[in-house]
């Protein structure tokens, strides 16, 4: 498939090296607590949640933009066939 059965052995070693470097990061950085429970990262999480949701409530958008395509099922095969028959 790729070449030869070590070589994919070595790229996926390669994977498991890269992933554990960015995990080592990510705790040195103090973004990630591997000890941490799951009521832990939901403290922490609610700590550090800005009012962003609040202010986006208070905006009070009710009006939902629909995509083309959207637009376009909705006027049946029928109206479809005449849109492209007019190009």
């Amino acid at each position: 498939m790729w070449g030869a059965p070590w070589l994919t052995r070595f790229r996926r070693l390669n994977i498991y090296y890269l992933m554990m470097e960015k995990f080592q990061g990510f705790v040195q950085e103090g973004k990630f607590r591997p000890g941490a429970s799951g009521s832990e990262i939901q403290t922490d999480y609610e700590n550090d949640r800005t009012d962003a949701h609040q202010q986006v409530e208070a905006l009070h958008i009710t009006k939902r933009i629909a995509s083309t395509g959207i637009y376009m099922c909705s006027l049946g095969t029928e109206s479809l066939l005449t849109l492209l028959q007019a190009r």
